[in-house]
């Protein structure tokens, strides 16, 4: 992913935590830690390896649905605002 598509997918994302209506309650566990959508968005951000691998998963994803990485970002945002 060029860096000008890891800004994109960053600004898709934080736009994604602060439209979630639960942005404090856990939507997803990883490896037996739960993350609500801001603690998700700041390891996102502040760790570089979480943050490499989120890229990754997004880039295969969008491979096989034949579209961008931030699609699906802003698909959850869509539904956030419903």
């Amino acid at each position: 992913m060029s860096s000008d598509d890891e800004g994109v997918v960053m600004r898709a994302l934080e736009e994604w935590v602060f439209s979630h209506p639960h942005k404090d309650r856990p939507f997803l566990i990883i490896m037996g830690r739960s993350f609500t959508p801001v603690q998700y968005w700041n390891e996102v951000r502040e760790n570089e390896q979480f943050r490499t691998k989120l890229f990754r998963f997004l880039e295969e994803q969008a491979e096989r649905a034949g579209e961008r990485p931030v699609d699906m970002i802003y698909r959850a945002v869509g539904a956030n605002r419903r």
